[in-house]
This record gives structure tokens, sequence and C-alpha cells, in this order.
């Protein structure tokens, strides 16, 4: 069988993590900083718009138990010029305890 890829993306905005960013590295990071280093730091990041998101989804079958295989990645988009840059942060791997639907195609793999 070949793999499902869902073209489809999950996307996740991270806006309350920003204000977790500022607010710990006002915490922990900005007493070593100049005035001009933090509000350079605090102007990245209002400037900067975060996405995480799956870029691809796959099952597989081994050895009787279902695996998803899902591709994350992370989008940073100025929010001045437009510039978009992505780039995959890790494959997770998770088994699933649920029968998928049964026009959901996985592939088959041995030990």
């Amino acid at each position: 069988m070949e793999i499902n890829k869902i073209d489809k993306t999950d996307k996740i905005q991270f806006t309350n993590a920003i204000d977790l960013i500022w607010s710990t590295f006002l915490q922990f990071e900005a007493p070593d900083y100049s005035e001009e280093g933090t509000q350079s730091f605090k102007a990245f990041i209002d400037d900067t718009e975060y996405t995480v998101f799956n870029s691809s989804v796959s099952y597989i079958k081994q050895d009787g138990r279902l695996f998803q295989i899902a591709h994350v990645c992370r989008s940073e988009k100025d929010k001045k010029s437009d510039i978009q840059v992505s780039k995959e942060l890790y494959i997770n791997r998770c088994e699933i305890g649920y029968e998928l639907p049964d026009n959901t195609k996985y592939e088959e793999r041995g030990v």
C-alpha cells in the first residue's frame, strides 16, 4: 500500500507564546542587555509572525501496530517585508490506538 499524504496543514498560531517569550526575556535576559538591545529584540518578535504546522502526515502499519508520521515545520514571516522562511523542526512518529477510516491508505512494513 502507498503512504497517505495529506496536503491540508493544521496551522497553530502562537500569539500567547510571543507574550511568554517577551516576559521570559525581560525577567532573565534583559538585565544583561542595553536598552537598545532590549528594544531591538522586542522589535524582532513584534515584527515576526510564527506558525507551526504539519507539512505532511502519513501512516504505517508495522508488526500489527499503527503509527502516524508527521513532519512538523515552523514558518517565520517578517510582517514588514512579507518575507517568509519555513523549515522542518522534526519528524514526529507516534503509535495511534484507534482504527483509521476505511479509505485511509497506509504502508505495510515488516519487522
